[in-house]
């Protein structure tokens, strides 16, 4: 039976058991920190189109922090 997963914005996808067991395995030895969503999600053949990172690079980071300061 798939296991419910939910993405940090409230979308939900279903997950198989064996991916899930995967998952709990690379969590215990410290390979991610992803939860089981977002982990999963690179794995699936249509993952959801919402889903995307960004990594803001050292001009954005500084220009954030002279605005909090």
């Amino acid at each position: 039976m798939p296991i419910s997963a939910y993405y940090p914005g409230g979308r939900r996808i279903e997950v198989p058991p064996e991916a899930v067991k995967e998952w709990q395995s690379q969590v215990r030895c410290g390979l991610t920190t992803l939860g089981l969503a977002s982990w999963y999600a690179p794995l699936e053949k249509n993952p959801p189109k919402a889903f995307s990172t960004t990594v803001p690079d050292i001009d954005d980071l500084a220009t954030a922090g002279s605005l909090v300061a």
